[in-house]
């Protein structure tokens, strides 16, 4: 199913069946989607700006019936806009109907007052969308979250829009739907989807940052947008982070290849840097292991840091193998396992030959000394490295397969290093929330012991197909 408007623009055709653009990849990214309903809401026929006890008790309606929606299960997603436009924020409904949509929105004290007015569209987007905030609100009724700060794309027929089916269209709608994968995997844009029917709005982007101006950089940067086909329309979003999908345990595809391992001006553990061959792909988890994650597995929480969204922690290599025997007990299809060093470090690097594996900057990228508050974070909230990983620097060490030793290097195998046979202490890497960024490099090494049971390390996992 496509995913943003251009499918429904750009080509009346398959998008299988077109013929890519020369630097896209030669296939159509696929995207899972559910069916939702988004609606506008709009300054009304009595809107006033001025506040006056009058409006504070319709306001305090408006917020009592967005949370007995949520409470019901119907509403998904709720937030104002952060400009002073006609948009003054949005709905997502999940509901048998548009017909529910527009009873449920149009009883709202603040629709009723004709201080907003409602546009109720049919809407495809990713599945989970508001599936934590659901939990949350069934675990803590009438407790509030923290409303993050993105940036709302809407979508509309451009200039050039056309429905004819042309080798050009095609082209530009591939591409279109490749900007939007990508920017999906890095993170940067955890929601995008279309409007269904033929009307002048086609689609919505929810882009992760508080900058307008990377919102308009990456909307602009969107080949649909640059054709002519699409034209943005942007606004300061606030929204519970907890609304949008939850892809922790979302695991990132791997592809077999070659690079420098270790680092020449690194510590001795890290020389010589030597060429190494990782033959075959694998599956690396996006996110580190989360608390949550961890707890609903194991049955107990060792943090020290508390928090579902942080990387469990305090957890040995030994514990971490009684993880990974209860995951490859589910018989999901998928062989679970730590990585060993060589995997990590080809991960992190991610086809880059700096020290940091994304953008360079360790302080976008990570948790560190220097920026952590003496504390670990959420997993994600950092840029993502160049293949969509986040926190390969900083936050928690990450406990790797691999057993230490200080001179294997010099004398390991070129291809596949699976670590020495034997040995006292287990490999960690990736730097932590305490520790400075010479210490949160791709190649940087330490070894606790396997029984070591410290706040500064966590783990991901690997995993590999039955």
């Amino acid at each position: 199913m496509a995913i943003a408007a251009a499918a429904q623009t750009a080509s009346s055709t398959a998008a299988g069946k077109q013929t890519p653009a020369v630097s896209q990849p030669q296939v159509t990214p696929q995207f899972d989607l559910d069916h939702y309903q988004f609606v506008l809401l709009r300054r009304g026929p009595n809107w006033a700006a001025e506040r006056t006890p009058e409006t504070e008790r319709i306001q305090e309606g408006h917020m009592a019936h967005i949370h007995r929606m949520a409470e019901a299960g119907k509403l998904l997603a709720a937030g104002p806009m952060g400009d002073d436009g006609e948009l003054r924020g949005i709905f997502i409904f999940r509901a048998a109907s548009i017909d529910e949509v527009n009873a449920l929105a149009a009883a709202d004290p603040a629709v009723k007052a004709g201080r907003l007015k409602i546009e109720a569209l049919s809407w495809s987007g990713p599945k989970g969308i508001g599936a934590k905030y659901a939990e949350r609100i069934r675990q803590n009724p009438g407790g509030k979250g923290t409303m993050t700060k993105y940036h709302l794309v809407l979508l509309r027929r451009g200039p050039k829009a056309s429905g004819e089916s042309t080798p050009e269209a095609g082209q530009v709608l591939t591409a279109h739907l490749w900007h939007i994968r990508r920017m999906m995997d890095s993170g940067r844009m955890p929601l995008a989807g279309p409007f269904d029917g033929d009307g002048e709005l086609r689609g919505v982007f929810v882009i992760a940052t508080d900058s307008i101006e990377e919102a308009k950089a990456i909307a602009q940067a969107d080949p649909a947008v640059k054709a002519g086909r699409l034209e943005p329309e942007i606004h300061p979003w606030y929204s519970e982070r907890e609304v949008m999908p939850s892809d922790v345990g979302a695991f990132v595809k791997i592809l077999a290849g070659e690079f420098l391992m270790g680092s020449a001006n690194g510590g001795d553990n890290e020389k010589p840097a030597h060429r190494v061959k990782i033959s075959r792909g694998f599956e690396i988890g996006k996110y580190e292991v989360t608390q949550q994650e961890w707890e609903a597995l194991m049955g107990s929480n060792p943090s020290r840091f508390k928090g579902a969204d942080l990387p469990v922690e305090q957890v040995s290599w030994e514990d971490v193998q009684h993880f990974i025997r209860a995951m490859n007990a589910r018989n999901d299809g998928y062989v679970y396992r730590l990585p060993i060093e060589a995997e990590w470090e080809y991960a992190a690097r991610a086809g880059t030959t700096g020290d940091y594996g994304g953008t360079g900057n360790l302080s976008e990228m990570g948790w560190y000394s220097e920026n952590s508050g003496g504390k670990t974070h959420p997993v994600g909230e950092k840029r993502a490295n160049a293949w969509g990983l986040y926190d390969m620097h900083g936050n928690v060490w990450e406990w790797c397969q691999d057993w230490y030793d200080k001179e294997y290097y010099k004398s390991s195998p070129a291809t596949d290093p699976q670590g020495p046979g034997a040995g006292t202490r287990r490999a960690t890497r990736g730097g932590c929330y305490s520790y400075t960024a010479d210490r949160a490099t791709s190649s940087s090494r330490a070894h606790p012991a396997p029984d070591a049971r410290y706040e500064i390390i966590g783990f991901r996992l690997v995993r590999t197909p039955k």
